[in-house]
């Protein structure tokens, strides 16, 4: 859906830095974009996890225990979950800064549910 609004309104050349932003807009939808997809890059790595954890084993030579490996798979686990915290709460910051770049009638009732998802993440982080 994030995919689709971006597509449907601003330039693929745009979108991908291969063409110079016209004007704010472009800007914006440029920085959003990359923000978007860093988020969903993270989480589909999030969503593979599964399979990492029971494909991904060292064989026995290597010296590496079957224990090792699966700590070694839940802290980077734990780290994709960190990222995807940090990189959610800097597109909310993010937002928050460029409020007045758009023509919004209530910012602050746009600001209040910005602020909501940030609680909520941390929460759930």
């Amino acid at each position: 859906m994030v995919a689709k609004y971006f597509l449907d309104h601003f330039s693929w050349e745009i979108l991908f830095g291969k063409e110079s932003p016209k004007n704010k807009q472009d800007q914006l939808a440029y920085k959003y974009c990359t923000q978007a997809l860093e988020v969903f890059a993270v989480f589909d790595r999030l969503c593979r996890y599964e399979v990492y954890f029971a494909e991904f084993l060292p064989s026995k030579t290597t010296g590496i225990s079957e224990s090792e490996a699966l700590e070694y798979h839940l802290r980077n686990y734990v780290q994709e979950f960190y990222i995807l915290r940090e990189r959610v709460q800097k597109i909310v910051r993010d937002l928050k800064d460029d409020l007045p770049n758009y023509q919004i009638s209530s910012t602050k009732d746009v600001e209040k549910t910005l602020n909501h998802i940030a609680d909520n993440i941390d929460r759930f982080f």
